[in-house]
């Protein structure tokens, strides 16, 4: 799975708009150097990507694309065979993409871009609790719509 866009039209479009504003505040300097690190590997300035982040984690907008990309194999390969190893793969990199999700912007944020990606495809949203080595699952997902997938 990769992330393939959608996300820098939008910056651009905010961006030659017009509306914009000066930001001035204060950071630790372990904070700026981490920023300016991080920026150089990505070739931006600091404010540029200070901004491109700020404008990811108000919208979400990565968060949703990337789930948007796992979930239509992953129910087309649950509905088929819940069992099988390919979707066991999909369910993981969807338990991987909720967590990471998870861990930046807490779980709130998990259920606003399931939302959000239900609204888009119309698709449900199956669970994600992964087979044991016993070949049971144990466990409850509370965000999936289809529990018998």
């Amino acid at each position: 799975m990769v992330y393939n866009g959608g996300v820098e039209a939008q910056e651009r479009k905010a961006a030659d708009s017009g509306e914009t504003v000066v930001v001035s505040f204060r950071a630790p300097r372990e904070l700026v150097t981490q920023l300016d690190e991080i920026a150089k590997g990505d070739q931006r300035t600091r404010a540029n990507f200070i901004v491109r982040t700020l404008t990811h984690a108000v919208s979400l907008e990565p968060a949703i694309v990337t789930i948007e990309q796992i979930l239509p194999r992953l129910v087309e390969l649950a509905q088929k065979d819940p069992d099988s190893i390919q979707t066991e793969y999909h369910r993981g990199a969807m338990a991987g993409a909720r967590s990471m999700l998870a861990a930046f912007f807490g779980k709130r944020a998990i259920r606003w871009v399931n939302r959000q990606v239900r609204a888009r495809t119309g698709s449900p949203m199956p669970h994600v609790v992964p087979l044991s080595e016993d070949g049971n699952r144990y466990g409850f997902d509370t965000e999936a719509d289809v529990y018998g997938i």
